[in-house]
């Protein structure tokens, strides 16, 4: 956040009702805006995310994230879109995965995708990934 505060444009922090009072009204002072929403599954409750940057008038989500935030994404069906870069390197079973999905251990469970787009992009190939099937009520 640090690297946003003072560049054009709004930079906005959404936290939980618990974050530090003290801290936001530092960041306020810089022009932040800080937005609160409630806490559900040891994270932040997506649909009031969403929720609220829709009430900003953000119609179009980008998120490059971790396992963690792309695994809940998922699961709650609010990818619409799935782009995900292929180097052509293997790493241990150890590394860090795509997207953390407890419960997702058997075929019957998985979570599909159709091919979109597929590219080469230097060594790497760029795959763009529709989730195949219906999908989750739009946020309102």
């Amino acid at each position: 956040a640090a690297r946003l505060i003072g560049r054009p444009g709004r930079t906005l922090i959404v936290c939980g009702p618990q974050a530090g009072v003290a801290e936001a009204a530092a960041l306020t002072a810089y022009g932040v805006d800080i937005e609160r929403v409630p806490v559900r599954g040891g994270g932040l409750d997506l649909d009031a995310v969403l929720a609220s940057l829709a009430a900003r008038g953000c119609n179009e989500v980008h998120a490059e994230c971790g396992a963690r935030l792309a695994g809940a994404l998922l699961a709650a069906g609010r990818v619409d879109e799935l782009v995900v870069y292929l180097a052509p390197l293997l790493l241990g079973d150890a590394a860090r995965g795509l997207a953390r999905l407890p419960g997702l251990e058997r075929m019957e469970q998985r979570l599909e995708f159709d091919w979109t787009d597929v590219r080469s992009v230097g060594r790497d190939l760029r795959l763009t990934l529709a989730p195949r099937g219906p999908s989750a009520p739009a946020v309102s």
